[in-house]
């Protein structure tokens, strides 16, 4: 009998404990401020690029960031292939984030050009950090001084799985050019333009910084970055009408003449499937740390992300992102806010 009583008692303090935790848990959910503290925690994947890759690292400042700033909030790096790469991922649910720019966000959300078929519109641009050209890098022992020059010549288009690959050879594709391919990470192709198995590479980098990669390059032969024609231009925005380019001073990459070339904005995507209280917490955290991302990669030059997120692009923002921009006073376009 005594002991029929003692598991009937310990069975009714069960029974307590788990009413209290429900109601707690039910509470927090309801309204996550009423007095409780939030207990949900995120184990997120942040997919970035290689490893070898100057953007890398501000890839992990980003990540830093949030797992100090944002309470509840942890996130793993995970290194991949770049921008394709990471958006397969966040589609496959191995990922909440993805190294990106605006224009390859807007034909993934619109499922056009180089995106068509990957069926993932739900990604959302978590910020935008700066302008970006795509680098035309040449040998100058290669005789290469155009792009119709790279016709069946040895050229890497970018690191394999990323955008740069793709839009280079979407580009080129609607010019007729076609070099024979070398399909290389970064740190490859900067071996194999030293070595000289390659005649060039592509490789995205900051219109405002050097690039290490290129500079690397540098140490064992010289360079130079070819740019496109009027002409060229105009069939490839024929071809691809969401391609932006524009002309910058060769002082980046120590050139003494102006480099035109294919412009994006770089920048870093979210999953739609993120609350948006998570994402306005980590965009808050962005905004009050940029100068440790200034301190870690000095492509930032002196962007603010938060102006550059609010005021350029075309890709939709998550509504976490839109929230606090507005409550920043930014006025933000229709096109870019979610239904």
């Amino acid at each position: 009998m005594k002991k029929f009583l003692a598991v009937l008692l310990a069975m009714t303090m069960l029974l307590g404990v788990l009413t209290a935790c429900s109601e707690n848990t039910q509470q927090s959910a309801d309204d996550p401020s009423g007095g409780q503290t939030a207990t949900q925690t995120y184990n997120l994947v942040w997919a970035a690029t290689s490893a070898s890759s100057g953007y890398y690292a501000l890839n992990v400042a980003m990540a830093d960031i949030i797992n100090k700033y944002v309470d509840g909030v942890t996130v793993t790096v995970m290194e991949t292939g770049g921008t394709a790469d990471d958006y397969k991922y966040m589609r496959d649910g191995q990922a909440s984030f993805g190294q990106c720019t605006d224009i390859d966000t807007y034909c993934l959300q619109n499922d056009m050009g180089t995106y068509a078929g990957y069926d993932y519109p739900d990604a959302r641009m978590l910020c935008l950090c700066f302008p970006l050209l795509y680098y035309m890098t040449v040998s100058e022992k290669s005789g290469i001084s155009c792009i119709s020059d790279l016709n069946d010549a040895e050229f890497s288009a970018g690191l394999s799985g990323s955008s740069t690959e793709r839009d280079i050879m979407s580009a080129l594709d609607a010019l007729g050019v076609t070099p024979n391919w070398y399909p290389a990470s970064t740190a490859d192709a900067v071996e194999a333009m030293k070595n000289r198995q390659i005649d060039g590479f592509c490789k995205s980098g900051s219109a405002v910084s050097g690039d290490s990669s290129i500079a690397d390059v540098k140490t064992s032969i010289d360079i130079d970055c070819i740019s496109w024609t009027e002409e060229e231009q105009k069939k490839v925005l024929e071809a691809y009408p969401y391609f932006s380019f524009s002309t910058i001073s060769g002082d980046p990459v120590g050139l003494d003449h102006d480099i035109t070339s294919i412009s994006k904005y770089f920048g870093f995507c979210i999953g739609g499937d993120i609350s948006d209280e998570v994402a306005y917490e980590i965009f808050k955290a962005i905004d009050e740390h940029q100068d440790y991302l200034h301190d870690t990669y000095a492509g930032l030059g002196d962007y603010d992300i938060v102006e550059l997120t609010a005021t350029v692009g075309s890709a939709l923002l998550h509504p976490g992102v839109v929230k606090y921009l507005q409550e920043k006073g930014y006025d933000i376009a229709d096109n870019r806010i979610p239904n």
